[in-house]
């Protein structure tokens, strides 16, 4: 009976299984987390980066929109050829 109370002894004096079982607690954390994270970065179409890029992509639509309305498709030469917006010399009137 003697040897097994110091066998019992040795056993809970040993502390490997406790490092076991924190590293097991340990890495089942970061895998939660990690699975947290990626949902909430890829998520589906309406969420996370799915979301994101569809959000960006129509205010780059609306944006080319709003400048095109904004810029005229016939821009002056820039060059100076002595012409200004709709082909009328600079400094003269039309008609003269």
């Amino acid at each position: 009976m003697r040897m097994s109370f110091n066998a019992f002894r040795r056993f809970r004096a040993n502390e490997s299984g406790a490092v076991t079982v924190d590293w097991v607690a340990l890495t089942a954390a970061v895998v939660v987390i990690g699975i947290g994270l990626a949902y909430a970065i890829f998520g589906d179409g309406t969420t996370g980066v799915g979301g994101l890029v569809t959000n960006l992509t129509t205010e780059i639509n609306q944006a080319a929109t709003n400048l095109e309305a904004a810029v005229p498709t016939a821009l002056p030469d820039p060059a100076g050829g002595g012409a200004g917006a709709g082909g009328e010399p600079v400094g003269e009137t039309p008609g003269e």
